[in-house]
């Protein structure tokens, strides 16, 4: 009778890349055989092959194969964080009426992870620009998936009047290297459009911020602990036209350092902010913010560090 033979293990291996070898040929999942796998960082052609399939670290498997960190919907938190960012800056002075679209499959990049890669390099870029030009980075933006397009970005932002055009041409130039060639820009389509405003346009403001929250999950309940019968149900909301955008594997919607909540909060620890308070209809999608920046703003305080 023969000896029953006992699966190759990475030990019978001199090297990694033999055992990458061994492994996609033989149709092996690592994952399965390893209970602690934490991607793959390959030097040689299969391990790179191995490399490109599951990723270089667990994070990138789980995300890619595993299932985690799937959305199908914004989040309510995530809703709120928008809305505070917006009212924040609004208190500041600061209206967010202009905008930035980029849609990553028109340069050939359809994966999540890298997109969301990709974006990061973007915002982190920009976000260098503002403060190189003492300007503060003011933006939010969220990341949706459409049927016919793919993975796009939204961002919306103030650009500052007198800096459109430098900034137009920073933009342009950086989104290229980032995705490593040259954008599309025909007659009817383009990577990127950049569309700037004059900073003081509080209707296109609050229709971006309301048009961008439209993958907010509908079954949504606003928890009223003091009434629980009478929690608002997001789906009775009317400013918002409900739409599903895709099923999500990375973060769908972020705002800039300036504007989040530690910023926030420190921001409010010297300055007696007016609420930001969100109704049975929905916020109030008004001018009560920049109101309030122009009755105090000779008395507004910034926060030391």
């Amino acid at each position: 009778m023969d000896k029953e033979e006992h699966p190759l293990t990475r030990a019978d291996f001199s090297d990694s890349e033999g055992w990458m070898r061994h492994c996609h040929e033989g149709g092996i999942d690592l994952d399965r055989i390893d209970d602690g796998f934490g991607g793959i960082v390959g030097g040689g052609r299969y391990g790179k092959l191995v490399e490109g399939i599951y990723g270089t670290t667990k994070l990138d498997f789980l995300r890619t194969w595993a299932g985690w960190g799937v959305s199908r919907s914004l989040r309510w938190r995530q809703f709120v964080k928008g809305y505070e960012a917006i009212a924040f800056a609004n208190c500041l002075g600061i209206v967010l009426d202009s905008s930035i679209d980029i849609t990553w499959s028109m340069q050939g990049i359809h994966s999540d992870v890298l997109v969301a890669a990709r974006q990061k390099a973007f915002l982190d870029a920009i976000r260098r620009w503002f403060e190189r030009h003492d300007e503060p980075a003011a933006y939010y933006w969220v990341l949706e998936r459409g049927s016919r397009r793919g993975l796009h970005t939204h961002i919306t932002l103030r650009i500052p009047p007198h800096l459109v055009e430098e900034f137009n041409t920073y933009v342009n130039a950086t989104l290229a290297r980032v995705v490593k060639g040259p954008l599309v820009r025909t007659k009817t389509e383009r990577t990127m459009m950049v569309k700037p405003r004059a900073g003081r346009n509080l209707i296109a403001q609050w229709n971006r911020f309301t048009y961008l929250m439209k993958a907010l999950d509908k079954t949504l309940i606003a928890f009223d602990r003091s009434n629980p019968v009478a929690s608002p149900r997001v789906a009775n909301w009317t400013i918002i036209n409900f739409r599903p955008q895709g099923e999500i594997s990375v973060k769908r919607m972020g705002v800039s350092r300036f504007l989040d909540d530690a910023t926030r909060r420190r921001w409010a620890s010297v300055n007696d902010f007016p609420s930001m308070p969100i109704g049975d209809n929905g916020p109030p999608l008004d001018d009560r913010y920049l109101q309030w920046f122009y009755a105090n703003r000779d008395s507004i305080i910034r926060p030391a560090g």
